[in-house]
């Protein structure tokens, strides 16, 4: 991604430090509210106890319109996957594609 342009990445990930992102283009944030706010694209890589918590209301509130949920982990259900297909977010997911 950042040799196509995209310069704006953050990451929220409670299980690293700041000195494991080498990228200077990269920042690392402690709140993940910070990270998703206004984010054209969430990428959940890692199913850590604490994304747990994040509400599925959340991602439409936060992201950009039209955003795009990208689900590495296989992290959500059918259920929340149609949930934020309904507000308007789209979900693309390893080995998966509900419509």
């Amino acid at each position: 991604m950042l040799d196509e342009g995209v310069t704006d990445i953050s990451v929220f990930d409670s299980t690293i430090s700041d000195e494991a992102i080498s990228d200077s283009r990269v920042r690392r944030v402690d709140r993940w509210e910070v990270c998703m706010n206004d984010a054209d694209c969430v990428v959940f890589g890692a199913a850590h106890d604490d994304l747990c918590q994040i509400q599925m209301s959340e991602f439409p509130k936060r992201m950009s319109d039209g955003g795009l949920f990208y689900d590495g982990r296989r992290f959500l259900s059918r259920a929340q996957i149609l949930e934020l297909k309904k507000c308007g977010i789209a979900y693309q997911g390893v080995g998966r594609s509900y419509s």
